[in-house]
């Protein structure tokens, strides 16, 4: 006689359908595609609140699903640009996330990857020109503000005001760095 195995089964908790979240690399592809448009919503409900940190999540999430789907086609097919297509609010809005909380290399990766599918683009312009203006790249900055203007004239005073902004810092700028090397040298 051998004694039979006995099992313990403690139930932690109980979900409902829907509650679970699945791994990404557990999900089919038709599964990543559904929920893609919940996380744009649930992004742009914690944007429009003020959750800018979570609303940033939200949008990265749904760019990696995305770029899990996209390296699975060849690049240019037309399921390849349907996906690359896909990203592009993702991206903008990513974006504005990250410029709002001052990570402006992040701003100027992620619209540069718009504008290499989207050339004109103005939203991704325009938020590069500015993330370029934080970080003091005074001759990005312009090329981007000044093209976000040409293709759209509404944000021209704008576009004026960032420059002069930019400008006055860079002069200022320049200014204390004369008065500390004056400094420096009449000792």
């Amino acid at each position: 006689n051998k004694p039979g195995l006995a099992f313990e089964i403690n139930l932690i908790r109980i979900e409902n359908p829907g509650d679970y979240k699945q791994d990404s690399w557990a999900m089919t592809d038709n599964e990543k595609m559904e929920i893609i448009p919940r996380l744009r919503e649930e992004g742009n409900s914690f944007y429009k609140s003020g959750d800018h940190k979570a609303a940033c999540e939200k949008y990265f999430e749904a760019l990696s699903y995305l770029e899990s789907l996209s390296i699975k086609e060849k690049p240019q097919s037309e399921d390849w640009n349907k996906i690359e297509s896909i990203k592009v609010p993702f991206l903008l809005n990513y974006a504005q996330c990250q410029l709002i909380s001052g990570d402006y290399a992040e701003v100027i990766r992620h619209t540069s990857k718009v504008l290499e599918f989207e050339p004109d683009n103005i939203k991704a312009l325009y938020r590069r020109g500015k993330a370029h203006s934080a970080c003091w790249n005074v001759e990005e900055a312009e090329i981007d503000l000044k093209r976000a203007a040409v293709l759209d004239s509404s944000l021209q005073k704008m576009v004026d005001k960032e420059l002069v902004t930019l400008r006055q810092r860079v002069r200022e700028e320049e200014k204390e760095e004369r008065d500390r090397l004056q400094g420096k040298l009449f000792k």
